[in-house]
């Protein structure tokens, strides 16, 4: 637990959900409220995959969490039993929102590219990204300039960061900048990197 200070006082803000199940609900207990959170695979709870001495090593060094489970699956028809690793990400925010743009964008690649990384040393075949990985999570803000004095609530249309194309001054949020082309933008062509240098697909 670390401590926040919030308008009402100081509060606790969890790290780590499952070190609080562990710590404050007896055993069996805590294995229904697994079974209601995670669900089961074939009738029973999913197996813990042991993490790699290596990637625990990066993980303790670069600040950040893994878990894993092993998922079974029912025999194909057509195909032969085979071995899927995929790996999921959630990631957070390392500038401050107001720092420039960019700055914000790289700080963030430079922390997916560990977690990639992580992933490689997993054998991981499928790395999932969170959606507009490249950025804060800007969608339930309404920016507006602070010179702006129209009021009137409207619906903002879809906005191109094209430099032929800026979007006008009354509904340019600050998000916009984050846009790159899904072509040749800085991301793609990081994400292009990554899922050659490690033989996999990054979705």
């Amino acid at each position: 637990l670390s401590r926040n200070t919030s308008m009402s006082g100081p509060v606790e803000q969890l790290d780590n959900v499952e070190r609080v199940l562990e710590q404050y609900i007896p055993a069996a207990e805590l294995a229904e409220v697994r079974r209601v959170m995670y669900g089961m695979n074939q009738g029973v709870a999913p197996a813990i995959i042991e993490i790699p001495k290596k990637v625990s090593e990066m993980a303790e060094r670069f600040d950040f969490e893994v878990k894993g489970s092993r998922f079974k699956a029912g025999p194909e028809q057509l195909r032969a039993p085979r071995i899927v690793r995929v790996g999921i990400i959630q990631n957070s925010i390392i500038r401050p929102t107001t720092d420039p743009i960019h700055a914000q964008y790289q700080a963030i690649q430079d922390k997916i590219e560990v977690l990639i990384d992580a992933a490689g040393a997993m054998g991981l075949n499928v790395r999932c990204l969170q959606g507009t990985w490249h950025m804060p999570f800007a969608f339930c803000t309404r920016e507006r300039h602070d010179d702006d004095d129209r009021r009137h609530d409207y619906a903002p249309p879809l906005l191109s960061a094209h430099p032929h194309h800026p979007p006008p001054n009354y509904c340019r949020y600050p998000w916009v900048e984050f846009a790159q082309s899904a072509e040749s933008g800085e991301a793609t062509q990081f994400i292009q990197r990554m899922a050659t240098k490690h033989n996999m697909v990054i979705v």
